[in-house]
């Protein structure tokens, strides 16, 4: 107990010497959201960004996003308690941008959020003096310590394998198996974890934004000859990459092949098909009202 003591009052310094000690309390209010605000507000929105004095979140829905507006000064007052120190004073609300397949078996498609992440030890008691390994994986064990001089580190080191090896014996006899990618372990018929194929349906959504950067005025069919892709994932790349260049608008970009690239996206037109009567007229639609009338 005394040593884990130690270690909380020297992590701040220590982060402090590093240069890193802000960055880390800040990322603890998206690790602590459901504590700082409650179960309700953190299940319906989710942290972008923290740039002090300004909080980034998005609302899942727009009845939630209302709600945040009108709890505004209570939620700011719960982030500044926790902190310490007033370090928001204003929220900036988007909406959040999701269109997923609700058929989670559709290939191109996951909703991370809606699947539950089962637990490992289910009541979270395993008793590990009833669990044995084998000769040969206490050899596989002592043969990754070999390079471990220090005696009493490389005993930790063995019985922080040995611990973990029981462990993954354990949830295996429980009908666990690991996910082949990053090695979690799930209970769900999944080839791989939700987190990976979640990680594989955004690089393949992204493969898609880039043909529509070179192509913005492609059709799903046509895109087949550059990248595989269904409906679906087609229409979450080009939405993705219509409010990528809306924003640019909205916030007064004049740039022109911006302009263009918005407008080839939201009509499928291309550079030869639009005037530049009609694009200038499409991009003052999303511009930002508060913008002075020169920029805008």
């Amino acid at each position: 107990m005394q040593r884990m003591e130690n270690l909380d009052a020297c992590l701040p310094r220590t982060l402090q010497d590093i240069g890193i000690y802000e960055t880390f309390h800040l990322n603890r209010i998206v690790h602590e959201w459901k504590k700082i605000v409650g179960p309700g507000f953190a299940k319906n929105s989710r942290i972008l960004h923290i740039e002090p004095p300004v909080l980034v979140l998005s609302a899942f829905t727009s009845q939630w996003m209302q709600e945040i507006k009108m709890q505004e000064k209570q939620i700011i007052k719960k982030i500044n308690e926790f902190y310490g120190h007033p370090v928001i004073t204003s929220i900036r609300l988007q909406m959040h941008r999701q269109s997923f397949v609700k058929d989670i078996n559709n290939e191109d498609a996951v909703l991370p959020y809606l699947i539950e992440r089962p637990k490992y030890m289910g009541d979270g008691s395993y008793d590990t003096s009833k669990i044995t390994i084998s000769d040969e994986e206490l050899a596989r064990i002592d043969a990754t310590l070999v390079n471990i001089e220090n005696p009493k580190l490389k005993e930790i080191a063995r019985q922080a394998q040995i611990n973990q090896c029981k462990k993954n014996k354990h949830l295996a006899e429980r009908g666990f198996h690991q996910c082949p990618v990053c090695g979690t372990w799930m209970t769900v018929p999944r080839k791989v974890c939700v987190t990976c194929d979640y990680m594989f349906y955004r690089k393949h959504i992204g493969t898609i934004k880039r043909v529509l950067r070179k192509y913005p005025n492609i059709r799903q069919d046509q895109i087949q000859q550059f990248v595989k892709c269904s409906m679906n994932a087609f229409n979450e790349a080009k939405k993705e990459s219509i409010y990528y260049y809306m924003d640019k608008i909205h916030f007064g970009s004049t740039d022109q092949r911006q302009k263009y690239m918005l407008a080839m996206l939201i009509t499928g037109k291309s550079v030869k098909d639009l005037s530049e009567d009609f694009v200038n007229n499409l991009c003052n639609k999303y511009r930002s009202k508060y913008l002075d009338e020169k920029k805008r």
